[in-house]
């Protein structure tokens, strides 16, 4: 149907030559820059209410670069959720932490 096309029809992807050929990069063919960072998260071993995260002793250790908690996330704007999920990324004080 004209109308529609091309909704309904068979379409290459653009990318299907590079990546059948070897030849598409990705993310883990890219050597890292100087200085990259990596987040490793830290999960929770019980359910409860988190009554206050202090990173102090963390922030310390050597290669600790910085700490991100819900508050910073929800300050630049971002949903403390995994899109689809609705689990918790980062835990806070606000509730009963669970998923965490």
């Amino acid at each position: 149907d004209e109308s529609t096309a091309p909704l309904g029809e068979p379409v290459e992807k653009y990318q299907a030559i590079d990546q059948a050929c070897g030849s598409a990069r990705f993310t883990a063919d890219t050597r890292l820059q100087q200085g990259t960072l990596f987040g490793v998260p830290v999960l929770a071993d019980r359910i409860g209410l988190v009554t206050g995260i202090d990173a102090s002793e963390c922030l310390k250790t050597e290669g600790v670069d910085s700490f991100v908690s819900a508050k910073d996330v929800l300050a630049l704007g971002a949903q403390n959720v995994a899109a689809g999920f609705a689990y918790k990324v980062f835990a806070d004080t606000a509730a009963a932490t669970q998923h965490v």
